[in-house]
């Protein structure tokens, strides 16, 4: 995870859009751990249905460490 976290970082600093999708809690440490400093480099999309309705939230920056933590029950 840390090899694939610091490919995938190195690339979005050199530019390259990077969308992916994950149910994995340590794969997202691993990305907020690489990123560093740099936090506006990451995005986070959070999805659930609600009454059958797709519902969605943007957290950008600094504002991914919190979701994490927020998601965390949802995932476990």
């Amino acid at each position: 995870m840390v090899l694939v976290a610091k490919a995938i970082i190195n690339a979005v600093r050199s530019g390259t859009q990077v969308v992916l999708t994950t149910h994995s809690l340590e794969f997202i440490d691993r990305l907020v751990d690489e990123v560093g400093d740099d936090a506006e480099l990451l995005t986070l999309f959070t999805v659930w249905l609600n009454d059958g309705r797709l519902m969605s939230a943007r957290h950008d920056g600094d504002e991914v460490r919190f979701a994490r933590g927020e998601i965390a029950e949802d995932l476990r």
